[in-house]
């Protein structure tokens, strides 16, 4: 494992400056169900299907509001280490239907299960601004094909035979793709879109057995693709297997401009680190005001406001709103 990658998954944000030690150690949590039922991660945690997630505290929403997280394509990551509880827990193993499956989890959690999105009218006599809203409460997870899934149970890949060589697939988890991206970005300079098929190769490519050796590093791989010419043929079955083993959380839906009416049709928005859709500046500065408020006048203790998740301190905003209110009455 490159070292580099190995330390970001193990070294826990220094959350010092924005989260007291002394916090309440409640936590509330859940279980979350992986759609990969727990087939590809090693070990002890083999099989595992679900794992318990904490809720989103003040913590939590200090790693959404460090804007650096954002520019390094590290966000995600750190709200995984965050919130899964068990710490030993392998986070470079979750595939990526796993993460957004969490990541999901977290947002409606906090946020609600309704998601917004304003986009330009594509009607020309319009081109207006439009809305179109996601309910994630209607969210369908993917199951993985019958033809694959005795051998994804009982190997954590699929094989397949190129010449005398044999590939093993397997959906690609956080760790590849981290991996992946950093020797993509280190050749940049010989890379461009025409390469994508080069890339999902690399990222859904396990291994290659050939000649009793085995070829598990990205660099090799790309040697191997490059040595070895796959054909037309060889490379649509082996990106049809990609596309089936990789699974995709979707919920398509249509919106109508309310200004001409025109109909357009949306795929659920990719779950990355804009998802969350937080105006950096403005939230930080409101959930202090949220914190101060609480601890003056709904004389609630400082450590514990930090604790509770952000959807039971929103409560207890409007609980002390309405008895502040009865008290003044106004």
């Amino acid at each position: 494992m490159d070292p580099f990658l190995h330390n970001l998954f193990l070294t826990k944000l220094d959350s010092s400056n924005s989260c007291s030690n002394s916090v309440s150690n409640y936590i509330e949590t859940e279980f979350v169900l992986l759609p990969s039922l727990g087939m590809f991660f090693s070990g002890k945690y083999k099989g595992v299907k679900q794992i318990k997630i904490k809720k989103l505290t003040y913590k939590e929403e200090m790693i959404l509001t460090t804007e650096s997280l954002y520019h390094n394509n590290l966000l995600l990551l750190e709200l995984l280490k965050s919130t899964i509880v068990d710490q030993d827990f392998p986070i470079h193993e979750l595939t990526l239907v796993d993460r957004d499956t969490i990541i999901l989890w977290l947002r409606i959690g906090s946020y609600g299960s309704k998601y917004e999105m304003t986009y330009t009218c594509q009607n020309e006599d319009c081109k207006k601004k439009a809305e179109v809203v996601w309910d994630f409460s209607k969210l369908e997870f993917p199951d993985y094909s019958e033809e694959y899934l005795e051998e994804l149970k009982e190997t954590g890949f699929i094989s397949i035979q190129i010449n005398k060589s044999t590939i093993r697939l397997a959906p690609m988890n956080i760790f590849r793709e981290m991996e992946v991206n950093r020797y993509i970005k280190s050749i940049s300079d010989s890379y461009s879109s025409k390469h994508k098929s080069t890339i999902k190769l690399l990222q859904a490519i396990k291994e290659i057995k050939e000649d009793n050796n085995y070829i598990t590093e990205v660099e090799e791989i790309h040697k191997w693709l490059k040595l070895n010419s796959l054909s037309i043929l060889e490379t649509r079955k082996i990106q049809k297997i990609i596309d089936e083993i990789s699974l995709r959380i979707t919920l398509d839906v249509e919106s109508e401009c309310k200004h001409c009416k025109n109909i357009e049709y949306f795929s659920l928005p990719y779950v990355d680190q804009s998802f969350f859709g937080l105006d950096i500046k403005k939230y930080k500065e409101n959930l202090e005001d949220c914190i101060n408020y609480l601890v003056f006048w709904g004389r609630l203790n400082y450590d514990a406001v930090l604790s509770f998740p952000v959807y039971k301190r929103r409560q207890w905003v409007d609980r002390t709103s309405e008895n502040l209110k009865q008290l003044f009455n106004t």
